[in-house]
């Protein structure tokens, strides 16, 4: 008997008991409707999915500031083009204009110069440039951007530090980012120990630089997928959203072995996600990325027209697009729990792993008490 009740307890590792007294919340609660609740937006920044200008656009501000001749700028003006030459692919055209306007106001909008400044280099790959200007800018104002530059500088740092993302030949870490702001002396949450506090700053920070700066970042998608993983620690089940993130960083990526290493980490996302395969998440990600640019289009066409006409741009942009609720993405066709059993695979695991729970708790308490009778014997008189 004892002998039996080993050979099962062996077989625990293989059929993995103990999560399947948890396997209900999988299909009833972890649904994408549900993260989106929890995240509200994330959705729609990973796919690029919100009010975005057109290439056109930034060319418009150049354009048309450059018209008006520098002797009338304001130092927004430099920002203004600077910020659309980066926005254009045109880094080191960015990095120039921002020296230009530091050169010709180096006392007035600091702070914005010295974050400009320091995005623009980094985007050139000049880190280690521009994090210097970025520690000026946190320096000048903390608080701007809700902290959004401390998450930069953080994220910026680790990059030079683990070489991550940089060397072509190394794997991805999907919890290397958070475990290295853990120990940084400017990470005031993990002072309490509040990891969950930590990870909603850097997925909110890191959401802020896909928003207003690049939406495809294959760097941002890959560290903000690794942040939603550990749904555990999360307010609330995170695994569709993570496991979107990681995709997208697989598709904007030029580094193959890392875009191997984004999607097997999807994967691994979707793993108890019986509902979903990764085709299935991948074919309805291809489809919201369609809604996205399809959104794209009809802002240029909107932009191209206002521009045409002579109007301002800009303001007609804020006007139709910022003035009410952000457009959201339709996911009601993605919110599916159509599955009333587990696939037969999984329904067979359960039964087994059932089984075999009942067994070793039948066994151990016969065991215990015969344990307990013989216990009882050898204690009693006579």
């Amino acid at each position: 008997m004892i002998s039996l009740l080993g050979l099962l307890l062996t077989l625990f590792p293989t059929l993995n008991l103990f999560p399947t007294l948890n396997l209900a919340c999988l299909w009833d609660h972890d649904t994408l409707l549900e993260e989106r609740s929890v995240q509200p937006g994330l959705h729609e920044l990973i796919v690029g999915h919100f009010p975005r200008h057109s290439r056109a656009l930034y060319q418009w501000r150049i354009d048309t500031r450059l018209e008006r001749g520098r002797d009338a700028w304001t130092p927004a003006d430099y920002d203004t083009v600077a910020v659309a030459f980066d926005k254009l692919g045109q880094s080191e055209q960015a990095i120039e204009w921002i020296e230009k306007k530091y050169q010709r106001f180096p006392e007035s909008g600091t702070y914005e110069t010295q974050a400009n400044w320091g995005t623009f280099l980094i985007h050139a790959g000049k880190l280690e440039e521009g994090l210097t200007h970025i520690e000026r800018a946190i320096e000048i104002n903390p608080d701007a951007h809700f902290g959004r530059e401390r998450v930069q500088k953080w994220l910026v740092e680790y990059l030079i530090e683990t070489r991550q993302h940089l060397d072509p030949e190394r794997s991805w870490n999907g919890d290397g980012f958070l475990e290295f702001v853990r120990y940084q002396d400017d990470a005031p949450e993990t002072k309490t120990g509040n990891t969950r506090e930590l990870r909603q700053t850097l997925i909110h920070g890191i959401s802020g630089m896909l928003r207003f700066g690049q939406h495809d970042s294959p760097i941002l998608l890959a560290e903000l997928g690794g942040l939603l993983s550990r749904s555990n620690e999360m307010s609330g089940a995170t695994n569709m959203l993570a496991a979107r993130a990681l995709l997208r960083a697989a598709e904007t990526t030029g580094n193959p072995k890392q875009a191997i290493d984004f999607r097997e980490a999807a994967k691994r996302e979707l793993e108890m996600q019986v509902d979903w395969s990764l085709e299935e998440v991948e074919k309805s990600l291809r489809e919201e990325v369609a809604q996205a640019d399809k959104l794209a289009v009809q802002i240029a066409a909107d932009e191209k027209r206002w521009m045409d006409a002579g109007d301002d741009a800009d303001a007609k942009y804020a006007e139709k697009y910022l003035g009410g609720a952000p457009p959201t993405l339709d996911v009601t066709d993605h919110d599916r729990t159509q599955h009333s059993v587990p696939p037969l695979h999984v329904g067979i695991r359960m039964l087994l792993q059932t089984v075999l729970f009942v067994c070793v708790t039948a066994i151990a308490t016969i065991l215990a008490w015969r344990r307990f009778r013989s216990t009882r014997r050898a204690i009693s008189p006579g």
